[in-house]
């Protein structure tokens, strides 16, 4: 029997903290259930991917984890390119993987191109949850959560999504909501893991990839701790207001694709 690998200092600190959320929001790893990883080849759910197929023994099975990647297609080349690198890890890591390429249409009058492309994904994980009991995880990570706050409080959608991202929200578990994304990053760069970099992130074209750009490193100039406290805010509200998760009871069955 191989010994268990020895995580990096990175490492060791996310496995307990995935641990310790996820005890906290009322579920008791090990999951048994099979795993969905959702991975788009960018740092943040490569890092959550490598960390459960590597280190994540306490959490779930190896064997119970398939990665799941979604080709939304808006870059060209670059998307195939996203799918081709997400297909290797797959196979350097010995985990399946499922990939879809989206056919995303015209978008309706109004609707932001992210929210087209959040009802596409929605609808595939939904249909993939059916057939067999399974939960899909996915690397929204602290950063991710304040920007949601900001976003709701100046459109006007505090009053009902106060909250933010949840941790559970059906089959989907966000178990990286307390993480930064830097960590993230340096804990590949500890572990010698590559990703994939997404430009859109960085252009500024989409109204979140602005406030990413722009708005919140404006804001943490001013207030280093803006994201912790933010993040720490919007957990705790969801507490108090019951927005705890109701984890699925599940026996783990033959994986249904």
């Amino acid at each position: 029997m191989q010994p268990y690998p020895k995580p990096s200092p990175m490492g060791g600190t996310l496995i307990r903290e995935v641990i310790q959320f996820m005890r906290l929001k009322g579920m008791k790893p090990p999951i048994d259930s099979y795993i969905l990883i959702a991975v788009s080849g960018g740092s943040d759910s490569v890092a959550l991917a490598h960390l459960l197929t590597r280190y994540g023994r306490k959490i779930c099975s190896k064997e119970a984890i398939t990665l799941l990647h979604m080709n939304h297609g808006w870059r060209g080349e670059e998307s195939d390119g996203d799918a081709d690198f997400v297909r290797s890890l797959s196979e350097k890591w010995g985990v399946p993987l499922l990939s879809y390429r989206l056919k995303l249409n015209k978008k309706p009058k109004g609707e932001s191109p992210e929210n087209v492309a959040r009802k596409a994904r929605k609808e595939i994980y939904k249909k993939l949850t059916q057939k067999s009991p399974k939960f899909i995880l996915t690397a929204h990570h602290a950063d991710d959560l304040a920007e949601t706050v900001l976003w709701r409080f100046f459109t006007g959608k505090m009053t009902t999504h106060g909250g933010g991202i949840r941790f559970q929200e059906g089959s989907e578990l966000r178990p990286l909501l307390r993480v930064r994304k830097r960590d993230l990053q340096e804990y590949l760069r500890q572990e010698g893991v590559p990703w994939r970099e997404d430009r859109t992130n960085h252009e500024g074209k989409l109204l979140r990839s602005q406030m990413r750009k722009t708005l919140l490193p404006a804001i943490e100039a001013l207030f280093p701790k803006a994201v912790e406290h933010i993040t720490r805010h919007a957990l705790s509200l969801q507490m108090s207001s019951g927005l705890n998760p109701n984890p699925l009871i599940s026996q783990r069955k033959k994986f249904t694709p």
